[in-house]
């Protein structure tokens, strides 16, 4: 018998694996010349819902996914930023790096502080709040997570820390499922033996550094290899 993702124990697994994800702190750079600002909107201005189709914004299977779980196809966290918000404050100074759809927010940096009065009395913005500031290279943290490259390693500590038994016991594996691992960093990954078996049938579909802009996530943090270890046995 296969139990509904609304079981206890699955959401206790799946709370628990979010908090582990967000929660690890990322290892210490180089000095970052940045001052970075979020940006939240009101609103998407003159893109709606009804100027699009399921598939000008979706993939064919986050479609049949949402089709499957009774999901509404489209929905206001799915219409991009308005690019007339992101050009205005553009023209105030500020770089743009990126946006989030679904918080509706716009990521800008700039090398010095901003004076960010005049951006607060837009009236497309809600909230402006600094998120990072230019920070020197500090120590590393000595309390790394050690791999275990033994065909053998001991599971049942990460297992039993996320609940992942209960997962295992109500029939969920993960074959034929697409699964998005985002973390502070994979560290390796790309050369691990303990990985060999994924990275030979190609079980690693994409990557993406969303700080960085680029496609290479395996160095900064561990944390993303251990959890994806876990994911992928």
């Amino acid at each position: 018998m296969v139990r509904r993702l609304t079981d206890p124990a699955i959401m206790k697994f799946l709370f628990t694996a979010l908090i582990l994800i967000a929660g690890q702190p990322v290892k210490c750079q180089e000095k970052i010349w940045n001052y970075f600002y979020r940006i939240h909107l009101t609103d998407k201005g003159e893109n709606e819902i009804s100027g699009f189709a399921p598939e000008d914004l979706l993939s064919g299977k986050a479609i049949e996914r949402r089709n499957k779980a009774g999901i509404e196809v489209l929905d206001f966290r799915d219409i991009p930023v308005w690019k007339g918000y992101i050009d205005r404050i553009r023209s105030m100074g500020l770089s743009f790096h990126c946006t989030s759809k679904w918080m509706n927010t716009a990521l800008f940096k700039s090398p010095d502080p901003f004076e960010t009065g005049e951006l607060i009395q837009l009236p497309f913005v809600k909230k402006v709040e600094i998120v990072k500031r230019p920070e020197a290279k500090g120590e590393t943290r000595k309390n790394e997570i050690v791999f275990n490259l033994s065909d053998q390693p001991p599971y049942n500590n990460p297992l039993s820390m996320i609940n992942g038994i209960s997962v295992h016991n109500s029939n969920f594996s993960g074959k034929g499922i697409l699964i998005a691992v985002i973390d502070g960093g994979f560290s390796n990954a790309g050369i691990i033996p303990a990985l060999d078996h994924l990275r030979d049938r190609k079980g690693i579909k994409g990557t993406y550094d969303f700080v960085n802009n680029n496609e290479y996530v395996y160095d900064f943090h561990n944390h993303g290899t251990a959890v994806l270890s876990v994911l992928a046995g």
